[in-house]
């Protein structure tokens, strides 16, 4: 069952069969970030597609899965044709806009307000396999906001009173394999490789600033 940050989302509908979920608001629990670290409980709305039990949604899950996986063109038809016969048997409807996510319209307009109002202070880009992914503080209204190109994240549109509480949160000093680019109006490029975590174990090519840099991950000193 799908958990997310509290009051974020006014409904989901199910991806599978495009029923309106159910949802418990306020749960205390771990959340799937924190999964199996023991003593951390974290406030989120619990989401649940209510014929997700179902032998029929079961199997409408598991075609999905394999459509998404799968590159072969005709076998990808065939399943398509098996799925969407089980979606019409159950008179399943996906959602006219092709939104599945519907965020609360104060929560949309808060982060519209920042990036349209607030100063960029710092973003780290990531080529994922799914696409681009965005991480950025926003000096805003007095705060520094993190920012990120996804709603679902769970510290999306935390704020902080200080720059230096916000960079130390690790989506933001941490550069991996699919980072692409760091840019800050603040830091010079030196100062960035030092502030930042560069867990690449490769040299590699990321723009800094707009300019290219070789970066690799570096071991931390012993003293």
């Amino acid at each position: 069952m799908p958990k997310f940050k509290p009051n974020t989302f006014k409904e989901i509908y199910c991806p599978v069969c495009g029923t309106l979920n159910i949802v418990e608001r306020n749960q205390m629990g771990p959340t799937f970030h924190v999964e199996g670290m023991q003593d951390i409980d974290v406030l989120h709305d619990l989401f649940y597609c209510p014929n997700e039990e179902q032998d029929w949604h079961m199997e409408a899950t598991d075609l999905r899965y394999k459509i998404q996986g799968i590159s072969s063109e005709q076998v990808c038809e065939l399943y398509q044709r098996d799925l969407d016969e089980i979606l019409e048997a159950h008179a399943c409807h996906l959602p006219e806009s092709g939104k599945f996510l519907i965020v609360y319209d104060e929560i949309r307009q808060l982060k519209q307000e920042i990036l349209a109002k607030g100063k960029e202070i710092y973003t780290i880009e990531f080529e994922m396999d799914y696409g681009p992914e965005r991480h950025s503080i926003y000096f805003f209204d007095k705060k520094f906001y993190l920012v990120i190109s996804d709603y679902e994240f769970e510290d999306d549109l935390k704020d902080y009173s200080t720059f230096a509480e916000a960079f130390a949160n690790p989506v933001l000093n941490t550069a991996i394999e699919n980072t692409a680019a760091i840019t800050t109006s603040v830091f010079s490029v030196e100062e960035i490789k030092k502030m930042v975590k560069f867990l690449i174990f490769e040299e590699k090519t990321i723009l800094i600033n707009g300019e290219p840099h070789c970066v690799k991950y570096l071991p931390p000193e012993v003293e």
